[in-house]
């Protein structure tokens, strides 16, 4: 027996075929503008049992660059708008740490000589996490370790 989509999955679907078919082409598909919404979104009850990082899975599905994905990330959690003030940045600066991380996997899984194909994304991404590690509970518990534990692998493997 088939259930109906909750509304979070359907929304997501419905984003998911849209980058698709239109390629992810920032200007009839710009990631600035529907990313936001979707984390937006992700906070409210019509999500909620939705993936921890489902929003930003959606655009990894896409095949959005993950570089196209931090600034906009950091331009929610440095906006401080609501809802994403006070304890709920956390949310945000989780994701920007989940970014990092699948970018690293990705870019270890490709066998690239230079982590996040170039010694300026892994500097970028260093300082992102250098700065959310300093910031007083932006991170907490299993993210906080995963930003530690990343930050030290960027580190050695730039070495």
């Amino acid at each position: 027996m088939l259930r109906d989509a909750l509304p979070w999955e359907a929304v997501g679907d419905k984003v998911r075929n849209l980058g698709r078919r239109l390629q992810g082409a920032d200007a009839t598909f710009p990631v600035q503008t529907l990313l936001p919404m979707l984390e937006r979104y992700s906070l409210e009850d019509a999500a909620r049992g939705a993936p921890k990082t489902w929003a930003i899975d959606i655009f990894l599905n896409v095949d959005i660059p993950h570089e196209s994905l931090l600034p906009v990330l950091e331009q929610i959690y440095y906006g401080n708008e609501h809802p994403f003030v006070g304890t709920q940045r956390r949310v945000i600066a989780a994701h920007m740490v989940y970014v990092v991380k699948t970018w690293l996997e990705g870019s270890s899984r490709r066998g690239e000589r230079i982590p996040f194909g170039s010694e300026e994304n892994a500097g970028l991404c260093v300082d992102l996490l250098r700065g959310l590690l300093a910031a007083r509970d932006a991170l907490v518990g299993e993210d906080r370790q995963d930003a530690e534990q990343l930050q030290s692998a960027i580190q050695r493997l730039m070495r």
